[in-house]
């Protein structure tokens, strides 16, 4: 069961993640995220064959410290989609098929 320094942890690196703070990285594995924290903590973001996702804390001996699930605090499922989509630059590939993105029109622009 999550605790409520568990649920403070999953936000902040939520708002980091989004922030741009903290880079996500993908791994060998299918549908599994890492990224380290004061170089010497692991965090691993994975979604299971159940389809939920897992936040997990690893200490330098990478010892299991703690894992919170999207079951226990939605948040982490929001965590996962957003980390999947930078690690794999999910927007990239949309702009590349896309085409450039569009450009503003100023006022400038307009010749009347």
């Amino acid at each position: 069961m999550a605790t409520e320094k568990d649920i403070a942890l999953v936000q902040f690196i939520l708002d980091s993640t989004k922030n741009g703070k903290i880079q996500w990285e993908s791994t060998a594995l299918d549908y599994e995220f890492t990224t380290t924290f004061k170089g010497k903590y692991k965090a691993m973001l994975e979604r299971g064959p159940s389809n939920h996702c897992h936040l997990s804390l690893y200490n330098e001996a990478d010892e299991y410290l703690l894992s919170v699930s999207d079951s226990e605090f939605y948040p982490v499922a929001d965590l996962y989609e957003m980390v999947r989509r930078k690690a794999l630059n999910v927007d990239s590939v949309i702009d590349e098929i896309l085409g450039s993105p569009p450009t503003k029109i100023s006022d400038d622009d307009i010749p009347f």
